[in-house]
């Protein structure tokens, strides 16, 4: 009784406080309302769904973003096994390293010339020809060559004669020139188990420049299926050394029964035949090496997707008669090639190397004169010292290598003007996309001095610019082997420039172009092309020989269909341009890349501009943009504005099938509504802390109702009756409550133990 008289008591008011007022409702009677919990309930879950949804977007961004990469990486990689085989079904195959050397073969029964891979396919290849790899930088190998010539329509009366065999074979390689050639050694040798004449050769000529020089070579003859067949190393016209390619080539000779007997050709196929022989003896193919290794760098895949639609492939293939002072020195010079290039503005100007897109009269006859000599027949270069009054008491004394260089750098200053074409055409063709030309019709049509027709991703383009010697590198550069030419139009995507200055040893390097993949058409390959990415590092950066212009030395896989192709850093800059790769016996290969000064300088002074600016290009790295962040919608806007820009564009169809693809099995995202979600989570954060304001005002309000009824000072409000106001001392509400609360917890153990006493008594 005396607690409940406490309670029942007016509540003091302390010292010097403050009365508050406040108005009391009726539903104040209890300590919360159902409305006040709700709200913050339901706004807890809404802010835990907005979580969710920006959880889910983040997932659904990861994968859509690793279905971009995973297409990138699939449309970047090309990877090829380096070792090839030709087989004949003569009955026998030989092996080759594809990054080292480059193989052509002539089929006997169609008189066709096929090349690289195409060579794996088993038909009579009746002649079949190795050469080190296009840009070789060393003379010592890139100078020789191996052929294999068997002779399906001359049977072998006496198999254990391979002397006569062998002679018959010699004037077939001499027969030409008229020259004569001089046994140095013989000895017998077993190759893939069959038993072969070696014998050393050297040419005997009348040499009136090069005094004493006589180039080597070697042959190794035998008898297969009752046939000759007959093995010829032409050693380096300026060293006499061979190449241990080819070595490992003659190991991989294998021998077996004929497939296939021979039937004589048709007098088209024979006309064929013979000019397939002259393709070859002449033929600079710039496309034979492909990327060896898959790529596995993310910054190489995607600089591949920015840039990879601005680099294009190059044909150049011309037939020209050659006059030296009005008189004809050479007949039908026939010759093509084929590489890479890429744009260095968006009005069609393109970069590449000089020996992809040259045919410069003076060059091609420079040039035969030194095949000639490589076979021992020195009377073009004879002539052509005589007409610029160079005896061989002009030369330097030392090496060859030393007389061969500056004689050379001799005839490359001959007047231009002395030197003219007539019948000629030539066709340096661009293309665009994915369609290359009909290559047997561009040999067929350029033989007739008929220019190619355009075609909607092909087109014809002329030099604008070069610095380019053919014979160079003997023993200094005196060319950088750069070059510019141009075709109509405008609007081209762009690649941009950057330098060397930076490019650290061991820096990533990023190589694109268009390695060979030969097929059915003769001579380059046909149907659809694609842009292959190779990378690596940068193993160091170096002088080119006796000059002061740099070579960047990489681990980079190039070669013939690199050859004039871009080579980024890691921002997506063209450094240099894919050019050279050294052999050396027993070393490895070594790729070089010419230093992008030397195209600057050579567009500076041809006033050719160089700029990156290009709306093609804007709106295509805009898209991909969209498409690596998985906005595979916005892609497709993006893409079709590119296509409608660059109808060529050789990877924009890809693309949008892609995205599309991805769209289908709901890997699509679209962008995140952040303002809304700002928006969102500013009132669910604004009306959390209402609901929380609203809760505490309630429950302090209910405390002072609960007070002033316990302390007798008001009565309890019914429902639907009027509000009170009252005032009050929190300071003694607080109190108050205190003490409520102590009670609470101090009277039902007392009340416990009187009940528990009661019964004990």
């Amino acid at each position: 009784m005396k607690k409940n008289s406490e309670a029942g008591t007016k509540p003091a008011l302390s010292a010097g406080t403050r009365l508050k007022t406040v108005t009391i409702r009726h539903h104040h009677a209890k300590a919360y309302r159902k409305r006040h919990y709700v709200s913050f309930l339901s706004l807890l879950i809404s802010g835990i769904v907005l979580i969710g949804l920006s959880v889910h977007y983040k997932t659904q961004l990861k994968s859509g973003v690793q279905s971009a990469k995973d297409f990138i990486t699939g449309s970047s990689t090309n990877s090829e096994s380096a070792n090839q085989m030709v087989a004949s079904t003569y009955g026998f195959s030989v092996t080759y390293d594809a990054r080292q050397l480059y193989a052509s073969g002539v089929d006997s029964a169609t008189g066709d010339l096929f090349i690289g891979n195409e060579l794996s396919v088993n038909r009579p290849y009746e002649l079949i020809r190795m050469s080190p790899i296009l840009g070789d930088t060393s003379f010592e190998s890139s100078n020789s060559n191996l052929t294999i010539h068997y002779y399906p329509k001359n049977t072998v009366t006496d198999p254990s004669n391979l002397t006569a065999i062998e002679a018959a074979a010699i004037k077939d390689v001499t027969a030409k020139a008229t020259l004569v050639a001089k046994k140095t050694g013989t000895s017998n040798i077993l190759l893939g188990g069959k038993a072969f004449l070696k014998t050393d050769w050297i040419f005997s000529s009348e040499n009136k420049v090069f005094s004493g020089f006589n180039p080597s070579f070697t042959t190794y003859t035998a008898v297969l299926n009752n046939k000759p067949i007959v093995i010829e190393i032409i050693n380096s016209a300026l060293t006499g050394q061979k190449s241990i390619n080819y070595e490992d080539v003659l190991k991989s000779l294998y021998f077996g029964p004929a497939k296939r007997t021979y039937v004589a050709p048709t007098k088209a196929a024979e006309v064929s035949y013979q000019q397939s022989r002259n393709i070859i003896e002449s033929l600079v193919f710039g496309q034979l090496v492909s990327a060896q290794a898959p790529v596995t760098d993310t910054n190489s895949q995607q600089i591949s997707s920015v840039y990879g639609p601005a680099v294009v492939k190059i044909f150049n293939v011309y037939c020209q008669d050659i006059y030296f002072d009005g008189k004809l020195a050479i007949r039908d010079a026939c010759s093509g090639s084929t590489g890479s290039g890429f744009f260095v503005n968006q009005d069609g100007h393109i970069a590449s190397n000089g020996h992809v897109t040259s045919s410069d009269p003076k060059d091609i006859l420079i040039q035969f004169a030194y095949n000639y000599l490589r076979k021992g027949d020195t009377r073009l270069l004879d002539y052509l010292a005589l007409q610029e009054k160079i005896v061989s008491t002009d030369l330097p004394k030392g090496t060859y290598q030393d007389r061969a260089d500056f004689l050379f750098d001799k005839l490359y200053g001959i007047d231009a003007a002395r030197i003219t074409t007539q019948n000629s055409a030539t066709n340096l063709l661009v293309a665009l996309g994915k369609d290359v030309p009909d290559v047997k019709e561009l040999v067929a049509v350029t033989t007739k001095r008929q220019e190619y027709a355009e075609q909607a991703n092909i087109k014809r383009a002329k030099v604008i610019a070069q610095d380019f010697r053919s014979i160079d590198g003997v023993t200094k550069f005196h060319a950088s082997d750069v070059s510019i030419i141009k075709i109509d139009g405008s609007g081209y995507p762009v690649t941009k420039l950057g330098n060397i200055t930076t490019l650290l040893q061991g820096a990533n390097l990023s190589i694109l172009g268009y390695p060979a993949n030969a097929s059915n058409n003769g001579i380059v390959d046909a149907g659809l092309s694609t842009v292959t990415l190779t990378s690596g590092k940068v193993s160091s950066i170096k002088n080119a020989l006796g000059s002061d212009k740099k070579l960047i030395e990489t681990d980079t896989t190039i070669g013939h269909g690199n050859s004039g192709g871009p080579a980024f850093n890691d921002s997506g800059e063209v450094v240099g341009i894919s050019t050279y790769t050294a052999t050396k016996d027993g070393d490895g290969t070594y790729n070089y890349v010419r230093d992008i000064r030397d195209l600057i300088g050579l567009a500076s002074s041809a006033s050719v501009v160089l700029d990156s600016k290009s709306t093609t290009q804007t709106e295509w790295e805009k898209a991909l943009d969209s498409f690596n962040t998985a906005h595979y919608s916005k892609a497709v806007k993006g893409f079709s504005v590119v296509k409608k820009l660059y109808p060529s564009h050789p990877k924009v169809e890809e693309f949008i099938a892609a995205a599309n693809e991805n769209i289908k099995n709901g890997k699509n995202v679209t962008d995140f509504p952040i303002i809304a979600a700002l928006i969102g989570g500013f009132v669910l954060l604004l009306g959390s802390a209402v609901a929380v304001v609203m809760i505490v005002r309630h429950k302090k309000t209910h405390n002072v109702y609960k007070t002033h009824v316990a302390a007798g000072m008001m009565h309890p409000i019914p429902r639907g009756a009027a509000p009170q106001t009252v005032s009050y001392d929190p300071l003694v509400v607080a109190a108050q409550k205190n003490v409520q609360t102590m009670q609470l917890h101090t009277l039902e153990p007392k009340a416990q133990d009187e009940e528990i006493q009661g019964t004990t008594q």
